[in-house]
């Protein structure tokens, strides 16, 4: 298997922000990302109302959960959008855009993305192609297949200790182990 980061820690303490830096690193430096990423909404008054998932090649989005959505799946005080945001996933993970790019990018893999039918299938499919892959993993996951695949996995945990630190100096080390090169 390739060289694959998971990136875990607690809510907000900035996870998605050093997956960002990572990515923008892996593309300005000419490599092809497949994946998506997982971000929060906020109104008008800073109140979370919800996550959208967006699809790092092709920029096409929707919503992956909302708190005024009634849906019957839930996660939380969430509506999950599942068919909205399944389409995404099956764009951002699919068989074309995993083998036409040099790197797997998913944020997140947590409890909304997993109730979304084709995410797990599409994840371990992208995994067992063995290439560098930079993971989001959501701090309780507990899924037994997945976990299975990233449990040799390079682990950083972001606090608010080393979050800066880490994205001053994980990108290029991220690049470096991704290109093959010692860092």
């Amino acid at each position: 298997m390739g060289y694959t980061l998971v990136i875990t820690g607690r809510p907000g303490v900035g996870k998605s922000t050093l997956f960002n830096k990572i990515v923008e690193t892996l593309k300005s430096s000419g490599l092809a990302v497949a994946g998506f990423i997982t971000f929060e909404e906020r109104d008008s008054t800073g109140l979370r109302v919800g996550f959208k998932i967006l699809d790092l090649k092709s920029r096409s989005w929707a919503w992956l959960a909302r708190r005024d959505n009634p849906a019957p799946v839930r996660v939380g005080s969430y509506g999950v959008f599942v068919e909205e945001a399944n389409k995404v996933v099956e764009m951002a993970l699919n068989k074309e855009a995993v083998v036409n790019s040099d790197v797997i990018c998913v944020d997140e893999v947590g409890p909304m993305e997993l109730k979304l039918p084709s995410f797990k299938p599409l994840l371990i499919s992208a995994l067992k192609l063995g290439k560098p892959a930079i993971l989001v993993v959501h701090y309780r996951l507990s899924d037994p297949d997945i976990l299975r695949f990233i449990d040799k996995s390079e682990k950083v945990t972001v606090t608010l200790e080393n979050r800066d630190e880490l994205n001053r100096v994980l990108p290029i080390v991220v690049l470096e182990k991704v290109r093959g090169k010692r860092p």
